[in-house]
């Protein structure tokens, strides 16, 4: 857990927002989220990133439910939307509800799109779908970003902290995860000799 105003990762100083309840982030989740938007970057020149926010009407005991979102929902993008790669990032909260919710990130090739229209009606239609709870959409829900915008990067970084905040988080089992994120490996630089 981290309570600065400010974190090393990938190079860069990055600013932090004020933690809700003045709780901190947890500095793993800062690093997967660094590492991520960092690896999508390698591979294309710019990334659009959007948030969506998944309530459930039941308590269920694992993330079972996120994992087979995920799964069925990149698989589709990559499918009908042009997407080689798809990043992820989810956390599992709970505070004062009987169940639930989870604060969802993805980052697509902003080549390809540069608004999340589409890309988050095919998601709210697989989770309304199964019918086990909602999907809402942040205010300001997306942003692009483009190779070497500092700036956009730190607001990106601001913007996605929100999923590693630990206030409401550990209200669960100790085999359930509080949260995940993709695999995207950064592009390998081929060096010319």
């Amino acid at each position: 857990m981290i309570k600065a105003t400010r974190v090393e990762l990938g190079g860069r100083s990055l600013e932090l927002p004020m933690s809700k309840s003045n709780q901190g982030h947890f500095l793993p989740i800062l690093a997967k989220i660094d590492d991520q938007v960092s690896a999508m970057l390698s591979h294309h020149c710019k990334v659009m990133v959007y948030r969506l926010d998944f309530r459930l009407y039941d308590y269920t005991s694992s993330n079972k439910v996120m994992s087979t979102f995920l799964k069925r929902y990149t698989q589709t993008l990559q499918r009908t939307s042009s997407i080689n790669r798809v990043a992820y990032l989810w956390c599992r909260e709970q505070h004062k509800a009987d169940h639930q919710h989870y604060h969802a990130a993805f980052i697509v090739d902003g080549n390809k799109h540069q608004r999340p229209g589409l890309l988050i009606n095919q998601a709210r239609r697989y989770w309304d779908d199964r019918d086990i709870g909602t999907l809402s959409i942040p205010k300001q829900c997306y942003k692009i970003l483009r190779r070497g915008d500092n700036e956009a990067y730190q607001q990106v970084f601001e913007r996605l902290s929100y999923i590693a905040k630990v206030f409401s988080k550990g209200t669960r089992g100790n085999t359930i995860n509080d949260y995940s994120t993709s695999r995207i490996k950064p592009k390998e630089v081929k060096l010319i000799a």
